[in-house]
């Protein structure tokens, strides 16, 4: 039996360096694992805005997150694939996590299985600690909000000199 894997893959360039490194996790680990894609620019998330029905009722006013909510729940191992845009992540991704919020407000970790998450991440500049830690840090209290650690972090940097796949 294969396990699941749930990936939010954050990049709007289906050719860019996240799209190939998703590429190569889909192509190795076909046959291990079954991945779960939850497309941050396909899936056009409403962001929160912060009406709290999720404190009063227990779920999001919008229902366009429902399917992921539920492989939250369920699934304990994620990927997130990402470009860094000005040391954040691209605002349709951060819309789905922001949306996360609902687990921050019902304070319902126990309701969602322990999580590992591997974070891969690109970007076009050179990446120093400092760089890294300011996108760290945000990730780092996205993932505590659903019950996840970060147990490996990937990055892809300084791809507007190098490349960082091969064209093949």
């Amino acid at each position: 039996m294969r396990r699941n894997i749930l990936v939010f893959f954050g990049s709007p360039r289906k050719w860019g360096n996240c799209a190939k490194a998703l590429n190569i996790l889909l192509k190795d680990f076909r046959g291990i694992f079954s991945f779960n894609i939850i497309d941050a620019y396909k899936k056009a998330a409403k962001p929160c805005d912060g009406c709290d029905i999720c404190k009063k009722f227990g779920k999001c006013k919008y229902s366009d997150l429902d399917v992921a909510y539920s492989l939250l729940k369920s699934i304990p191992n994620v990927i997130t694939i990402s470009p860094i845009y000005n040391l954040s992540f691209p605002a349709p991704l951060k819309a789905i996590f922001d949306r996360f919020q609902l687990y921050f407000n019902l304070r319902a970790k126990d309701s969602i299985i322990k999580k590992k998450v591997i974070l891969i991440l690109s970007c076009g500049r050179k990446m120093n600690k400092t760089h890294i830690s300011v996108v760290v840090t945000q990730a780092y209290f996205i993932f505590k909000s659903i019950n996840a650690d970060i147990k490996k972090i990937i990055i892809i940097d300084n791809t507007d000199k190098i490349k960082a796949f091969d064209n093949n």
